[in-house]
């Protein structure tokens, strides 16, 4: 029936995962999820799992959502939670009027088209496994939907006589990206090699459920959430992402 086949097809769209975002997209998520850092003053991400490191309040982003679906436009929308009250996980105070909270909008927004102007290096690379990573690194570089993602357990079926041992399934491998000082991320796909080949400026949508800063000094929690769109300059089109390469950062932690 044409239910069963429409049920058929979801199952099939599920399995396949989540789309891959573009490289105007993954790249300008790399940027803000930097300029969020640095204009806050908090970690690009928590080294540890939530609640383990004793007085590290959780600077995860959450899992990026992609907008542009149904935006229909290069978008993409990501939070981050900034501790309690004004932002105990970042150096800044957060502004409690919506003047304030307009600026640091704004030095965010400028902060990461600076990085785009500057035409800042991105260096991508593949390891084996998430866990080689994170050995590696920590979890600064995950967002809050790939620390929660767990390995899929694949039940053994009983071994019939004469039949080869089923192999274990092999680890899916990881693509990492980084910009030197600025952020080391996983991205949701593919992205440029600097961060000038981004084919227009990169602006935070503001108003109702868009970007916006929350905190106050009786607020049990304060975030960031950023829901950002590349203007597509005339004539550019998203062109070719980085391709991956090299052993990546040297380094224990980022």
């Amino acid at each position: 029936s044409e239910e069963d086949k429409a049920k058929k097809a979801d199952k099939k769209k599920a399995a396949a995962g989540p789309p891959v975002a573009p490289p105007s997209v993954s790249t300008s998520l790399l940027l803000l999820r930097g300029a969020v850092a640095g204009v806050l003053g908090c970690p690009i991400g928590s080294s540890s799992s939530a609640g383990t490191a004793e007085g590290e309040d959780d600077t995860t982003p959450s899992l990026f959502q992609p907008s542009y679906l149904k935006d229909g436009y290069p978008s993409g929308k990501f939070s981050v939670p900034l501790g309690k009250k004004l932002g105990s996980g970042c150096q800044l105070d957060l502004p409690e009027d919506d003047a304030g909270r307009d600026e640091v909008l704004d030095a965010i927004e400028r902060a990461a088209n600076r990085l785009r102007e500057e035409d800042a290096e991105i260096r991508v690379w593949t390891m084996g496994s998430k866990e080689e990573a994170v050995t590696k690194y920590g979890e600064c570089f995950l967002d809050g939907g790939q620390k929660k993602a767990k390995k899929k357990k694949k039940k053994k079926k009983p071994k019939k006589e004469g039949e080869e041992e089923e192999k274990p399934p092999q680890e899916e491998s990881i693509t990492l990206a980084y910009i030197d000082g600025v952020v080391l991320a996983c991205p949701p796909g593919p992205v440029y090699s600097s961060a000038g080949q981004i084919p227009g400026k990169i602006k935070l949508e503001r108003g109702g459920q868009l970007s916006a800063l929350t905190g106050g000094k009786k607020a049990r929690k304060a975030d960031v959430t950023i829901k950002f769109k590349v203007e597509m300059e005339e004539g550019k089109s998203e062109g070719e992402a980085a391709a991956p390469g090299g052993e990546g950062v040297e380094m224990s932690k980022v």
